[in-house]
């Protein structure tokens, strides 16, 4: 039953990356799947992906290779017809992700996109002739934030979180994951109700409305949002007890931050800084630095046998833990 569920999940994949009359050319590529996160397609340029901290080629065969020798090139046509597959032939209903650079699949996969801009009035009304695609696949890690759960709380409170990292490092699956353990609850704390802002889709990566990535049963989702307008109206309609958001920085963000944290709401946010003594140097972040908003600040980062990390306390003053 297992081996025929898996099939079942690598079929389901297969048909939304690619057409079914395209498969086999990738056969190598689904049968490393859960090793792959990248897959870069470039216009007459070698197809190259990317896993398990390497680069490798797919084969005109469809076989996986460490050599640039025979391997798949993908000519303007062929990435013509595969954004037909990930519009389902209506790129019209996808517009609006198109002109931000990218495309939200079932099942959380992200294609970036680049290519040629039509700019109108100083921003971007979309883009044609895609030259350029970044195939992110979506690997849940669930469990990857239980460690961390016994530092969370206090009393009866999800403390005020940050994740702080270097891009590729995990910070936006860590906060996918305390998202989805918050929300969830366990025998020891009940679980709370959570609004994610998720601007980008790639927390939940919602299809059509629907989290195609587990966030927990008491989530709600404000999908492809910016952020400031996303705070203002959960914190309006939605009463939560936990507003999550990925990448903070602005002076507007800042500030509403402070504001949910008056009116008793916790706070899971992420922002980019290689390490704690870059984030407390960089001067972008010295108002929220100011603030004190924050009771713990994550540090992640990425190493090949997983993630690494400290936490710093406010009210310790220190790091307090290694892991």
């Amino acid at each position: 039953m297992e081996i025929q569920r898996n099939r079942e999940e690598k079929i389901i994949h297969e048909d939304i990356l690619f057409p079914a009359k395209k498969i086999k050319e990738w056969k190598g590529l689904f049968a490393s799947f859960d090793e792959i996160n990248e897959i870069r397609l470039r216009v007459n340029q070698p197809v190259l992906l990317y896993g398990k901290g390497r680069e490798s080629y797919i084969t005109l065969e469809g076989e996986l290779s460490q050599s640039e020798k025979d391997c798949k090139k993908i000519s303007a046509q062929e990435l013509q017809e595969l954004m037909q597959h990930w519009c389902q032939n209506s790129r019209y209903a996808y517009e609006q992700q198109i002109k931000r650079g990218y495309l939200t699949l079932k099942r959380g996969h992200r294609v970036g996109l680049c290519g040629e801009a039509v700019v109108k009035k100083n921003s971007i009304a979309t883009l044609k002739y895609i030259s350029s695609v970044n195939i992110r696949i979506a690997h849940e890690i669930k469990g990857v934030s239980l460690p961390l759960l016994p530092y969370l709380y206090e009393k009866n409170r999800v403390k005020n979180i940050l994740i702080l990292s270097e891009p590729g490092a995990g910070k936006t699956t860590l906060l996918r994951d305390l998202i989805r353990n918050i929300s969830q609850g366990s025998k020891e704390k009940k679980g709370r109700t959570v609004s994610l802002i998720d601007e980008r889709k790639e927390i939940a990566a919602c299809y059509q409305g629907i989290p195609q990535l587990d966030v927990g049963m008491r989530t709600d989702v404000l999908d492809d949002c910016p952020k400031v307008c996303g705070m203002e109206m959960v914190l309006r309609s939605m009463s939560p007890g936990v507003i999550a958001v990925d990448e903070i920085g602005g002076k507007k963000e800042i500030k509403l931050l402070k504001q949910m944290n008056k009116c008793g709401c916790s706070i899971l946010a992420t922002v980019h800084a290689s390490c704690l003594e870059d984030f407390w140097k960089k001067k972008r972040y010295e108002k929220l630095k100011k603030e004190e908003i924050f009771d713990l600040i994550i540090e992640l980062t990425k190493k090949q046998d997983g993630f690494h990390g400290r936490i710093w306390d406010r009210e310790e003053g220190k790091i307090c833990w290694l892991y």
